[in-house]
């Protein structure tokens, strides 16, 4: 909860404090099992909570940063109409939990296939891998059985991460229906 505190505190003297003072600072923060036991801290602060941004931060074992994200509340699946803070941390709790993916955690083995001769993987439903993840790369990844944890960034899709090793970093879009 410190952590939540002096990230809200950081975004505010960010953002200009002064703007937020009568508006919309809430936190959440959730911790995941896979490798050292990630940590995600979502924020959101505005002017109102129908004007915020939410800022979500990934956090190794030992505390340090190794990803985040920034964007307006507006254009996240799951934020439309929330208008109170109480409002704002259920939906920060379901922005880093993805209820729809049983938590948002599963492994690579588990991405769609991306058949020989396709654009990207996935059918109905797309996953749209990062412009430097090729058909191998992507194969790799899923005979890795590698930890993979996403989190909505847009109305109809979702960032996903996969746990490398000691790697964490992003590697496509899962699209799902909005």
């Amino acid at each position: 909860m410190f952590k939540n505190t002096l990230l809200v505190l950081g975004a505010m003297a960010l953002f200009g404090g002064a703007a937020f003072a009568d508006g919309c600072a809430t936190t959440s923060s959730e911790s995941i099992s896979f490798g050292d036991n990630y940590i995600i801290e979502a924020v959101a602060i505005g002017d109102t909570c129908e004007h915020s941004i939410a800022v979500i931060v990934v956090r190794d074992g030992d505390g340090a940063p190794q990803y985040t994200e920034a964007s307006p509340t507006q254009f996240l699946f799951g934020f439309d109409g929330v208008s109170t803070e109480q409002e704002m941390a259920g939906a920060l709790d379901e922005y880093i939990g993805v209820p729809m993916m049983d938590g948002g955690v599963f492994s690579s083995a588990e991405l769609p296939d991306w058949p020989e001769g396709a654009d990207y993987p996935g059918d109905e439903f797309p996953f749209y891998p990062e412009e430097w993840v090729d058909r191998a790369e992507y194969l790799r990844l899923q005979s890795l059985e590698a930890p993979v944890w996403c989190h909505v960034q847009g109305m109809e899709s979702s960032s996903c991460l996969v746990l490398d090793g000691e790697y964490l970093y992003k590697i496509g879009v899962q699209s799902f229906p909005g």
